[in-house]
């Protein structure tokens, strides 16, 4: 039995409403990234950590916190979310230090197959934050709360 975890972006989580669906499909179907895996050995999904949000290029004690609870229970792989490797400015940094803080864990780029571009993800996002200020600022105008 092969234990895993998943890291995705809170961007993706939050903003985008991902539910992870697209991960937990690709992963009981052996798609993607996890087309890797014997198709005899069983697959244990331990748990899908979240990024707390993007910590700078330096303090990056608050998603190494989440990456120790999934090393905790004792994953052997951690598949970092086809999310996180588009939207994440830290990506580089954050996988240098994972190498070097869990040498005993296998740390995979990507869960599902891709559904657009990085530069459509991020055009995505982008929209979303313009209306969720233009909400707010309409709302602060209008003496309400979004």
């Amino acid at each position: 039995m092969i234990r895993i975890g998943i890291f995705t972006c809170s961007n993706a989580t939050r903003n985008l409403d991902c539910c992870s669906e697209s991960c937990l499909d690709d992963l009981r179907n052996r798609r993607a990234a996890f087309a890797v895996y014997p198709k005899g050995e069983t697959l244990e999904l331990v748990d899908i950590a979240h990024c707390p949000g993007c910590p700078t290029a330096v303090g990056l004690e608050k998603p190494l916190r989440r990456i120790r609870a999934l090393a905790e229970f004792k994953v052997e792989t951690i598949h970092l979310s086809s999310c996180f490797l588009a939207l994440c400015p830290f990506k580089k940094r954050f996988l240098d230090v994972l190498e070097t803080e869990f040498p005993g864990i296998e740390i995979v780029s990507g869960t599902h197959g891709e559904h657009n571009s990085n530069i459509e993800f991020w055009t995505e996002l982008k929209n979303i934050y313009v209306n969720l200020q233009a909400e707010t600022i309409n709302a602060a105008e209008s003496g309400g709360t979004t």
